[in-house]
């Protein structure tokens, strides 16, 4: 039971998620019902195709700041961890997620997939969320919330992923394995 609890408690400090989830629902048709792609649009549903320039420049950007973001998690997971450990590194983690959905926020996403960009800086921030609350957990000594934020983590992580492969920003959506350096 206590190796169980060390295992939850090891994956819920990594990112990214366990990959890529599919849905049956397509973007292009999420796009055109979601209220909140409806009312984030710039240009109308006839309007000239892209700019192939720009979107190659998004996902440039938005990649630099995801690897960095992946580089900078691994520094501090390790694979056995104790609650003393996920008390001090998931504040870390947290700060590292928060500035990163600051900093992918500003980015300008093309219009064909600016809803499932939205929905990448949200799960970023959720996971920021997540993960000063599982430090809060951890210094109380609580395991019970230890397993709920970290299956809640799992769960958004799985979101994130698809997200990112819907936003054509895949370093966005990748896994961070708890134990990697």
């Amino acid at each position: 039971m206590l190796s169980l609890f060390f295992v939850l408690a090891a994956g819920a400090i990594g990112c990214g998620s366990s990959g890529a989830g599919t849905s049956t629902s397509s973007a292009s048709s999420e796009a055109r019902t979601s209220p909140s792609a409806v009312a984030g649009r710039t240009s109308t549903a006839t309007s000239a195709p892209e700019d192939p320039a720009a979107t190659v420049s998004f996902a440039r950007d938005a990649s630099t700041i995801c690897k960095k973001v992946d580089v900078e998690l691994t520094k501090t997971v390790a694979a056995n961890i104790t609650p003393h450990e996920l008390a001090r590194v998931a504040p870390e983690h947290a700060a590292i997620e928060q500035r990163a959905a600051d900093q992918l926020a500003k980015l300008q996403p093309p219009a064909s997939v600016a809803s499932w960009w939205r929905k990448v800086t949200s799960y970023r921030h959720t996971l920021a969320v997540e993960l000063s609350e599982l430090a809060e957990a951890a210094k109380r000594g609580d395991s019970n919330r230890i397993k709920t934020l970290s299956a809640s983590k799992l769960r958004t992580h799985k979101k994130l992923s698809e997200a990112a492969a819907r936003a054509k920003v895949l370093d966005c959506g990748k896994p961070v394995a708890v134990g990697q350096r």
